[in-house]
């Protein structure tokens, strides 16, 4: 086996992904190889560090395998560009598994209240600031009806990526946050 440093062999990724994986030994497993998941490192260290954050993936729907069902994934059922997104179906479970039902039922009982900031992880360029008109719960998802707050956002939804969903209490702090 090449050394991972051999970058002829292993191509060096500028910008990875929370679904790609490194290999590590698992001290729990009689030291066993296996691989992890950037994602759950993520979500090990804010965790341990009290900073917890909301990771989704978004899809456009081209890929049949990921559905409303998938968990981690949320999907537009208007438009890709951030002006024009009107409805954000999110499944109830964020990419690490954890059922944020309980969130988003509070949000929803003061959705008014509350705006949405989304931030693709690999590229701050690409975020918008949302005012949450209404939240609607169905079975494993909750749909956000947003408007754009103001102009505050700069490109689009794009498959695959990874987006932190960050809630605020707009009345109290204001927007943007």
């Amino acid at each position: 086996m090449a050394k991972v440093s051999k970058k002829n062999i292993y191509p060096v990724k500028q910008i990875p992904s929370l679904r790609d994986f490194f290999p590590g030994t698992d001290t729990e497993n009689f030291d066993a190889t296996v691989s992890f998941e950037i994602g759950s490192i993520v979500n090990l260290i804010g965790s341990l560090s009290g900073t917890s954050v909301i990771n989704y993936i978004f899809s456009d729907g081209s890929d049949e395998e990921i559905t409303i069902d998938t968990p981690g994934y949320f999907f537009s059922e208007s438009e890709l560009s951030f002006p024009d997104v009107t409805n954000l179906v999110v499944n109830k479970s964020n990419y690490s598994g954890l059922d944020l039902s309980e969130l988003f039922d509070f949000i929803a009982d003061r959705a008014e209240s509350f705006s949405m900031k989304l931030r693709n992880v690999s590229d701050p360029n690409n975020f918008a600031y949302f005012n949450i008109i209404e939240v609607t719960a169905y079975e494993g998802v909750f749909v956000f009806n947003v408007s754009i707050y103001q102009d505050f956002s700069s490109g689009q939804l794009e498959n695959n990526a990874t987006y932190i969903l960050d809630f605020s209490d707009s009345i109290q702090t204001g927007m943007p946050t």
